[in-house]
């Protein structure tokens, strides 16, 4: 302590103190002015010996220190409430922040759930999809029948198959048979056999066209022209090339069956 009653102030003075001097409530300084003129009135006149005025100097000091009392514990009450609301402020302060931490953990757990949701969702979506699509189809025992069905007509169709394949092979010998009857008949016709398709056509259409010269001459020679009616084969003898190729099969094989009877034995393309 100095000598005026001061605290000395130390350069070493810890931020505790430094708090507690900041916490230190606001005073007005007149109030204490007052009193201390009102005490030095009254120390002023007890020095005189004046009685009468140290009495009224008294009286005014009680009532200044009285109204000091009054602004101090009116201060006192004040820095009391702001103790108490700064305290309770810090309780809510810390309830809040214990709720937010709270509230960031039922977001989190919440997010998560979300996740959940989202993914059932989308799963059931899919499982719809897949259900209508399932629908669609026909049930397995039917679908079972139709695969038996499609099974018998598969049997039925390799059966027809063979069938056919019968048949196609039974045709292609008698179209071998009569491709060589056509061989024979054509060798007893005179048919060269080393003279090609187009020779032959060349050969038959001249002699058709020396035909048609002759039968114009004898017309000319008559005087009058006959409707040359169409060639027949009156079905003696060997039938001709162009019998042949104007024939239907029914006719052909009246063809083959005439020309066979006429055959000698032992003669290629013989059936017997």
């Amino acid at each position: 302590m100095t000598e005026m009653g001061q605290p000395k102030t130390d350069s070493t003075t810890t931020e505790a103190d430094k708090g507690d001097q900041d916490n230190r409530p606001a005073i007005d300084e007149k109030p204490i002015l007052r009193v201390i003129k009102k005490h030095t009135n009254w120390k002023n006149a007890i020095t005189k010996s004046d009685l009468e005025d140290a009495f009224k100097h008294y009286d005014d000091v009680l009532f200044e220190l009285y109204m000091y009392e009054l602004n101090m514990m009116r201060f006192q009450r004040v820095h009391d409430m702001n103790v108490w609301e700064r305290q309770r402020y810090e309780l809510e302060t810390q309830a809040m922040m214990d709720e937010i931490e709270e509230a960031k953990a039922e977001i989190a757990a919440l997010e998560s759930q979300l996740k959940v949701e989202e993914l059932k969702k989308s799963r059931k979506e899919e499982y719809n999809i897949l259900a209508s699509e399932i629908k669609q189809h026909k049930r397995r025992e039917e679908t079972l029948n139709e695969i038996a069905e499609l099974g018998k007509d598969i049997l039925e169709l390799e059966t027809k198959e063979k069938e056919l394949d019968d048949i196609y092979k039974s045709r292609l010998d008698k179209i071998n048979q009569v491709l060589t009857v056509i061989a024979n008949v054509q060798k007893e016709a005179g048919y060269d056999m080393d003279e090609t398709p187009h020779e032959h056509t060349r050969r038959v259409s001249s002699s058709n066209v020396d035909e048609k010269k002759s039968s114009k001459r004898s017309e000319s020679t008559n005087g009058h022209r006959k409707e040359r009616a169409p060639q027949q084969w009156d079905g003696k003898g060997v039938p001709p090339l162009w019998a042949i190729a104007e024939a239907s099969p029914d006719v052909l094989e009246g063809y083959v069956a005439a020309v066979r009877k006429r055959r000698r034995p032992n003669r290629i393309g013989d059936g017997h």
